[in-house]
């Protein structure tokens, strides 16, 4: 912790953004962030799909799935500031997003 910034992280007593980084091979990206690391395969169009499964009991759907991850979760943090599809069923949720888009996001 002796190179952290809490400045980077907070305006006005605010969490900005969770710490997210993108890391790309080929056709494979890693998405890593304070709520896990998340992997995904590139898409002929251009999109990568990344998912976490609750293996707890936890029940996700369309209506419930933000609030059960949280809005500090990096899945909610991409999903409220690029266009995202979002598939949420039983115990997992699932993001698309578009890998130009995502890498924008995380500048």
């Amino acid at each position: 912790m002796k190179n952290f910034d809490l400045r980077k992280y907070l305006a006005e007593n605010k969490l900005l953004k969770e710490n997210i980084s993108l890391e790309v091979d080929d056709d494979f990206i890693e998405l890593t962030s304070n709520s896990g690391e998340y992997d995904g395969d590139l898409n002929d169009d251009g999109t990568v799909d990344f998912s976490v499964v609750y293996d707890d009991g936890t029940e996700f759907d369309d209506s419930t799935w933000k609030s059960i991850l949280g809005k500090k979760h990096a899945f909610v943090q991409i999903s409220e500031k690029i266009p995202t599809k979002v598939e949420a069923a039983g115990d997992y949720v699932m993001i698309t997003v578009d890998l130009e888009d995502l890498k924008n996001f995380i500048k």
